[in-house]
This record gives C-alpha cells, sequence and structure tokens, in this order.
C-alpha cells in the first residue's frame, strides 16, 4: 500500500486494473465486501486524481484522519479569505499573499519547508494591524490555515486564479471523502481499509 497509496506527482498514477479479480462478488477485505467494480471504480478514477493533489502519502489511519482536518481547515481558509477581503475590498489574492509566511521568491517546494518561512510580517499585514483593519488574531489564524493548506496540498493561493483552483481542488478531495466513508458504512468496513482497497 505505501507504494501505491503515495500523494503528489502525474507519475503515480493508480493502476486500475491490479484488484479487478476480486471485484466481480465483491472486494476481499477481512470477510466484508465492499460492494461491486462500479464503487470502487468510481472511487479509484476520483483517487486518481485527489492523490496528485498531496504533498504526502495517506499510508495510515490516522494520515487519513489528519486530510480530513486538513480538507476542513482549508475550506474554513477560503470562506475566511473571501469574507474578510470582501469587507476589506481587496482582492483575495493580495490578502493571501499579506498572510503567507514567504515573498514571492519562496519557490513553491520551500513553501511547505517551516525554515523557509520569514518570521518578519509583510508590509500589506503590518498595514491592515494598524489600521486596525484586521486583528492579530485574525491575522494569525489567517495565517496558520494559509501555511497548512499550502503543506498538504500542492496548490498556489497567490492570486484569485490560484485560489479558485485551491478552492475547487478542495472540494474534490472533501467528496471524494464523503463518498470514500458513505461507501464504507454501506459495507461494514473501515474507512483506510476500502482506501487501501481503491489505491491498490
Amino acid at each position: 500500500f505505501g507504494a501505491a497509496c503515495r500523494g503528489g506527482g502525474s507519475d503515480k498514477q493508480l493502476r486500475s486494473s491490479s484488484s479487478t479479480s476480486k471485484l466481480g462478488g465483491g472486494v476481499d477485505n477481512g470477510g466484508a465486501g465492499t460492494g461491486g467494480a462500479g464503487e470502487l471504480a468510481s472511487l479509484r478514477q476520483q483517487w486518481g486524481y485527489v492523490e496528485m493533489l498531496l504533498r504526502k502519502p495517506v499510508a495510515t489511519q490516522s494520515d487519513l484522519t489528519e486530510l480530513a482536518e486538513g480538507v476542513q481547515r482549508g475550506q474554513h481558509f477560503t470562506e475566511a479569505l473571501k469574507r474578510d477581503a470582501a469587507r476589506l475590498g481587496m482582492r483575495r489574492g493580495a490578502l493571501s499573499r499579506a498572510v503567507l509566511p514567504f515573498d514571492e521568491q519562496t519557490s513553491t517546494l520551500d513553501q511547505a519547508n517551516v525554515a523557509a518561512r520569514r518570521t518578519a510580517l509583510a508590509p500589506e499585514a503590518q498595514a491592515l494591524l494598524s489600521k486596525g483593519a484586521m486583528s492579530s488574531k485574525q491575522l494569525s489564524t489567517l495565517t496558520a490555515e494559509a501555511t497548512a493548506l499550502r503543506g498538504f496540498m500542492r496548490v498556489k493561493i497567490a492570486d484569485d486564479a490560484d485560489l479558485d483552483q485551491a478552492e475547487s481542488a478542495l472540494g474534490d478531495l472533501d467528496r471524494f471523502l464523503s463518498d470514500l466513508n458513505d461507501t464504507a458504512r454501506r459495507n461494514g468496513v473501515a474507512s483506510f481499509g476500502l482506501l487501501q482497497q481503491v489505491a491498490s
């Protein structure tokens, strides 16, 4: 499973035929069937896309739980950013750049690296604080959520177009996790066990 459920990279496409010998009468998962080939085929198609969005593999139940929490937090960030940008009369991308602990020269890869993050606030963030347009708590919450989003997903959030793509990607991840959990629940199996079958 570790090799089959890695996150990120177009060279990590799933092998859709690897478990087909078990699909006709349900997938073997500790004696519990997981439905027909149709359900697994649909989940595999979704996973083949969303897996490439992830920076880290989903190798344990804990990883799956953290992923679900990350998606919820990311969606909270995009909604809060939209709301605050409208209130401040700013573009979402401008506000996102203000709260991110990176500068424009920081590479996409380094943005997931704690050591590459600046400690001083961006001038735009300092201006928001000095004007009383945003509290330190609001700013730090947005910064933490933006950093967490960039840490687990391969998305940019530097302008409005980036944020539209990030919001769409979060929606795709949320739908996949919902479908995975619903299918697992209907068939009486653990979500992570089903994911292992989907990713095999």
